[in-house]
């Protein structure tokens, strides 16, 4: 059930980028991609570090629900 909804907030989060909405302070002056870029495009400009520090924090949001009391 929780990857399903994880699912559905990226294609959200996808659809919402790809149709041009962006936060107003999203700009290059402040470390964002240009909104012009498409959002694999503003993916492949991410930095790899960047990416590293995203996948280990869900990594270890991941660990810490599965560690749980009670947990399925």
């Amino acid at each position: 059930m929780k990857h399903g909804r994880t699912a559905m907030i990226g294609f959200w989060g996808y659809m919402v980028q790809a149709s041009g909405i962006h936060f107003p302070w999203a700009t290059e002056a402040n470390g964002f991609p240009p909104a012009s870029l498409s959002p694999p495009e503003q993916w492949e400009v991410f930095s790899p570090f960047g990416k590293f520090q995203l996948f280990f924090f869900i990594g270890c949001l991941e660990l810490w629900s599965e560690a749980a009391p009670g947990a399925p």
